[in-house]
């Protein structure tokens, strides 16, 4: 909790990551019309906070009985609020304590957000404190904010995962749940499961699955017949999806597809600019990255509608990753370029040579070092593939 550019998302998102749980982004349950209000500077008082409560605390409450541990970030300015919170399920409070002029710095080089820094002031006279929660020093990177966390959570003394999350093996006897078990021996797969209903690029075919055979109708065998766009979930892009000359998707080159990859942290950008390149911090000898960006915090794939604002790589962030030698980029929604004017970045990218991965799921991988093992399916004369994709923390397991 905290007041807005405190860096809840992005001090959120990066402990779910590392813990291994969900990430709920308390902005994403405001109704339209006080996202509005704030978009026009007016601040929201308590009239308008009480539906959200509502909304934060029913999340709690699913998430509680489901017994799924998550990360929520919201304000929680007053008591009352966070009493009503604690009240709906096992809950912890952390503070994301900040001087007014490091928020207002923050707010000034925030952007794509709809609350304006004009109501940080209405924010701070809102906030109670509250004296039953862990204060941190919002001024701190957040790897240290969230090292504080893990160690007041009492999980410190956990393993840590090569991949920089914290292990979680199996209790004596307990069936161990396979995606995570999966995690804790080094293999993440970044797949999106395929379904009917999946969200799908506007205009694509829908996935279709059907039992063409059934035993249960006396048949000798269960057979599934599947109907889909080579576009659909996780896939890689060809040259000839935008090149009328362009390679197809079974000319991709292998030793590309396995590799070292790192996955870059982008969270808080509406856009992933050459700027915004340039100071993530992405190593030199970097040849494949995934970008891991608020499509993933927002839980985009998951949803079961097509979402256009999207967070996408812009044609001048297109020409850094050329200009830097980068062979595979991978992005954690349908699209490499945004919804508006991403034609252009395919074409830069695919005229490069560079592989282009879409609809990876990044939502519970920590940023750094991976092995990246990307199969797609081998359809020759196909402008795209679907693909099975996994990172493999450390060494490559025997």
């Amino acid at each position: 909790m905290g007041v807005s550019g405190s860096g809840k998302t992005t001090v959120g998102s990066m402990l779910a990551a590392r813990l291994g749980w969900q990430f709920i982004e308390g902005d994403d349950l405001h109704d339209p019309g006080c996202v509005a209000k704030m978009q026009n500077g007016i601040p929201l008082d308590d009239h308008d906070r009480e539906p959200w409560i509502s909304r934060l605390a029913d999340v709690i409450r699913g998430v509680d009985a489901e017994s799924v541990d998550a990360v929520l970030a919201c304000s929680a300015l007053r008591t009352t609020h966070r009493d009503r919170l604690r009240a709906a399920g096992d809950t912890r409070v952390v503070y994301l304590k900040a001087d007014a002029p490091v928020l207002r710095r923050r707010l000034k080089d925030r952007s794509g957000h709809f609350m304006p820094a004009s109501l940080l002031t209405s924010q701070m006279e809102a906030l109670e404190e509250p004296v039953d929660a862990l204060a941190v020093d919002a001024g701190q990177a957040p790897p240290a904010i969230v090292a504080t966390v893990i160690d007041w959570l009492g999980f410190a003394s956990r393993p840590v995962r090569p991949d920089g999350g914290l292990a979680n093996p199996p209790l004596d006897g307990e069936a161990p749940d396979v995606r995570r078990w999966s995690v804790v021996m080094g293999l993440i797969d970044v797949s999106l499961p395929i379904r009917e209903g999946m969200p799908q690029w506007p205009g694509d075919p829908p996935v279709r699955l059907r039992r063409a055979l059934q035993l249960g109708k006396g048949d000798g065998v269960n057979l599934t017949a599947l109907e889909m766009c080579a576009h659909a979930g996780t896939h890689i892009d060809a040259p000839l999806h935008f090149i009328a000359s362009g390679a197809d998707a079974s000319d991709v080159r292998l030793d590309v597809l396995v590799g070292r990859a790192f996955v870059v942290d982008m969270a808080g950008c509406p856009l992933v600019d050459a700027a915004r390149l340039e100071r993530a911090g992405i190593p030199h000898e970097a040849s494949r990255i995934l970008l891991r960006t608020n499509n993933s915090i927002r839980g985009l794939l998951e949803a079961t509608t097509f979402h256009d604002d999207f967070v996408g790589v812009s044609p001048d962030g297109a020409g850094w990753l050329i200009g830097r030698g980068i062979r595979l980029v991978g992005i954690d929604y349908l699209s490499i370029g945004p919804h508006e004017g991403g034609e252009e970045t395919h074409r830069m990218l695919l005229q490069a040579g560079i592989v282009v991965v879409e609809g990876l799921v990044l939502a519970h991988v920590a940023p750094g070092a991976y092995q990246v093992v990307c199969l797609p399916l081998r359809l020759p004369g196909a402008d795209g593939a679907p693909a099975r994709v996994i990172l493999v923390s450390g060494d490559m397991p025997s």
